[in-house]
């Protein structure tokens, strides 16, 4: 059977053709996209802001009693905030945790 009379065998032979530094380029890059996203840096964002920080993003009613008596009242609930760096997510708290020996919480009064 020749190639020609088979697609997958045309198929094969196109993906045969495509260098393996290609293939590796691209899986570090899906790497690299999911590691910055399940260890939650969020260092581009913070860069392209100028660490000026994110806004409050709230799931809340806005007609709600709780909200006009708290949250629409809460002018730090309205600003932007700043992470540190380390503790963006559970996973640098717990690393960080293990590494200095005590809990991170206790030692920034988070």
């Amino acid at each position: 059977m020749d190639c020609s009379d088979n697609p997958y065998g045309l198929l094969f032979e196109a993906i045969s053709m495509i260098p393996i530094s290609h293939y590796a380029l691209g899986l570090l890059c899906i790497l690299i996209v999911v590691l910055y996203n399940f260890l939650e840096f969020h260092l581009l964002e913070d860069l392209l802001t100028g660490f000026r920080g994110s806004p409050v993003s709230l799931t809340y009613n806005s007609c709600s009693e709780i909200y006009e008596g708290v949250a629409s009242k809460c002018k730090i609930l309205h600003g932007r905030y700043m992470a540190i760096v380390l503790l963006h997510g559970d996973q640098g708290k717990l690393v960080a945790e293990q590494h200095f020996g005590f809990a991170l919480e206790e030692a920034y009064g988070l």
